[in-house]
């Protein structure tokens, strides 16, 4: 899989493996400032990785802190309750 990076715009993959080794991807556009784009580039230079691995990564960081944030999972369990009903009348 390659990754694309043009002008400010970021194309990956965001992927999970699933039994039996197989891996499955969702490929992402991100939109970036330009500045941020270049910074973003120097740093995967720098780490020897690709913008897209950084963008993984930070992605990876910033799902680990929600799970550890109790406000955020205080948030999560209200608007699970607040959506149980009509998820459940959809399921019928």
């Amino acid at each position: 899989m390659r990754d694309t990076e043009v002008a400010g715009t970021v194309r990956f993959c965001i992927g999970r493996n699933l039994p039996g080794g197989v891996s499955q991807m969702k490929s992402m556009t991100l939109r970036l400032s330009d500045d941020i784009a270049a910074e973003l580039d120097a740093v995967a230079r720098v780490d020897g990785t690709t913008v897209a691995d950084q963008v993984r990564s930070a992605i990876e960081d910033r799902i680990a802190a929600r799970r550890a944030d109790k406000e955020f999972q205080a948030r999560r369990r209200k608007a699970l309750e607040e959506n149980k009903a009509a998820l459940e009348r959809l399921a019928r």
